[in-house]
């Protein structure tokens, strides 16, 4: 009798709000607090759907009493609905408002029911600094369906409507007794339930406040507004004044060095060390290279590109870094500058988020533009082809950080050329519902293979110079992924309950035999700690470290290296 379930409340619910805009079809004119309450109702049962997932995954419906329960809860989000809209229940500010409203909560439904977003501060960081191409990739036909019907539809319904409104007074009035009212209602109404509420509600937190529509992207959205009116007056500090590389190229005493840093994009350890679903078969030879030493055990600052660059660059550690830090800061690639290393940022992602303003920026040439173009986007090889030539360009130690799209979601197909998308069948649309899950998983793993042939190309490309450079590599992914694990796709959780998908990442380093001598490096004792856990919170101070920077910021328990070179 009581074997409710989600789907079939919210068809029940469907249908009532069909008649409801049927009425609104039909009418000319009502009230601002009679349309308030329609779109209330609207906002409480279709909107904030995810709500509702979350509410019946959670609850049990055993007997009456359970019902009763959910028709508190109902209540509860309906009237906190009401509220909201009483506030701007004004002549001139009604329907901009609720304008408004709709075209956050449009696509905002998309994203929580399709592909589990929440509307985090960092999420909506993410989505602020996305670029075109990546949104581009967002665009699909269920959030084109759903931005017409959750979106268009309604604004043209309360568009065609004349309001009936009180003078300002009278209004406010009016408007305070309804919000007052509303809150005490939905206080008195879910006291009996307090427990249970109560319960449910702290134990899902933070997945039923960033899942709130339109308050919970309007509130992250603020909270970004305020984080960047901080930002906007600092002036970055220099570190450490007296850092100074320990044995600078003079006199031709050595070779020069090469640090190639490749930065991957959205690449997940269970699949790059081909333990995920359908990669059986693919043969290692990359993680069994002489001189490579693969970190299995290793974690990333955040969950997404905007958190975990600037943070791995930073000096902080995950615990205890915050956005304002990029900007109040010196990073490790500008210090690295600073002491006299030639430093060098090719970007080919969604932009380096504030991280190689001060180097170096890399550009692609015509020729290589053309032979690796893929529509408005390039794909990864341009980064690395013909790598040894841009590095003899010049003789000096060099720093190269090459910033991959990688694995960037969800037009994965997009990121590989057609000969190298070995998994099939793979799924070839942005829209996942047009895919199995074994076709969104493939297409997922063919990047991280075209990202394996690219970190050994890159290898091999130093091995080419050998004779005129000692060559260090490194490759680490900023974030992993999720591609269905869960119900959840793409990434941006918040770190404390995202998933192993999305924070457990691959990271490696390779060194040429010259450096290794030179350098005094023990690969054998790096091999002894590779899986050890280890994070971003060592990638400065490793760095710092294998290119012997001498400064008081370089903390030697946040370095792979120590211990495993001679100085």
């Amino acid at each position: 009798m009581y074997g409710l379930k989600t789907d079939s409340v919210v068809k029940t619910a469907a249908k009532a709000l069909l008649r409801v805009v049927a009425f609104l079809v039909k009418v000319r004119e009502i009230s601002g607090f009679r349309l308030n309450l329609i779109v209330a109702l609207a906002f409480a049962v279709v909107v904030n759907l995810k709500i509702w997932r979350i509410y019946f995954d959670k609850h049990s419906f055993a007997g009456l009493a359970d019902v009763l329960a959910l028709l508190a809860f109902f209540s509860f989000v309906y009237l906190l609905m009401l509220a909201v809209f009483s506030v701007f229940n004004f002549r001139w500010i009604q329907k901009p408002a609720l304008v408004g409203f709709t075209l956050i909560s449009a696509p905002a439904w998309y994203f929580s029911n399709r592909l589990s977003v929440l509307f985090d501060k960092s999420m909506l960081q993410n989505l602020i600094e996305t670029n075109s191409a990546e949104a581009l990739d967002l665009v699909s036909v269920p959030l084109i369906v759903s931005m017409v019907l959750l979106g268009l539809v309604p604004i043209a319904l309360v568009q065609r409507l004349r309001l009936k409104h009180h003078g300002w007074l009278r209004q406010l009035s009016s408007n305070t007794i309804t919000l007052a009212m509303c809150l005490v209602l939905a206080v008195l109404v879910n006291f009996p339930f307090y427990a249970n509420h109560s319960s449910f509600v702290r134990n899902n937190n933070h997945t039923l406040a960033n899942s709130l529509l339109p308050i919970a992207p309007i509130m992250a959205l603020s909270a970004n507004i305020k984080a960047m009116v901080r930002e906007t007056n600092i002036v970055k500090q220099v570190m450490d004044s007296s850092a100074h590389q320990r044995t600078p190229l003079v006199g031709g005493m050595r070779k020069p060095r090469v640090y190639l840093i490749l930065l991957g994009e959205t690449a997940r350890e269970k699949s790059f060390s081909l333990r995920d679903a359908g990669m059986e078969q693919i043969e290692e030879s990359l993680l069994n290279r002489e001189g490579l030493v693969y970190f299995s055990n290793f974690w990333p600052c955040g969950t997404s590109t905007a958190l975990s660059i600037p943070c791995m660059f930073s000096f902080a550690g995950r615990q205890d870094y915050t956005r304002d830090m990029n900007k109040k800061y010196e990073n490790a690639a500008e210090l690295m500058q600073r002491v006299g290393y030639e430093v060098h940022w090719q970007e080919n992602d969604g932009g380096c988020k504030g991280v190689c303003s001060k180097l170096i920026n890399d550009k692609p040439n015509k020729y290589d533009a053309a032979k690796f173009a893929n529509g408005n986007e390039y794909f990864d090889e341009i980064l690395i082809d013909n790598i040894g030539a841009r590095i003899k360009s010049s003789v000096a130690d060099k720093v190269l950080f090459l910033h991959m799209e990688g694995s960037h979601g969800p037009a994965y197909y997009k990121r590989v050329p057609e000969n190298a998308k070995r998994l099939q069948p793979a799924c070839e649309s942005a829209n996942f519902t047009d895919c199995t899950a074994e076709e969104i998983v493939n297409a997922y793993n063919n990047t991280i293979l075209y990202t394996r042939y690219l970190v050994g190309r890159t290898i091999d490309e130093l091995q080419a110079i050998e004779d005129e450079y000692d060559s260090f590599l490194m490759y680490v992914s900023d974030h992993g992924e999720s591609t269905g694990e869960n119900g959840m796709y793409l990434h941006g959780v918040p770190y404390f309950m995202a998933p192993e998908e999305q924070t457990h990442v691959p990271a490696l380093i390779w060194a040429s035999a010259g450096f290794q001598e030179s350098r005094g490096l023990d690969v054998s004792c790096l091999q002894e700690k590779s899986s050890f856990r280890f994070s971003h919170d060592y990638f400065s101070h490793s760095l710092l470290r294998i290119m012997q920077i001498d400064t008081t910021v370089h903390n030697p328990e946040m370095d792979f290296f120590n211990g495993c070179v001679n100085n």
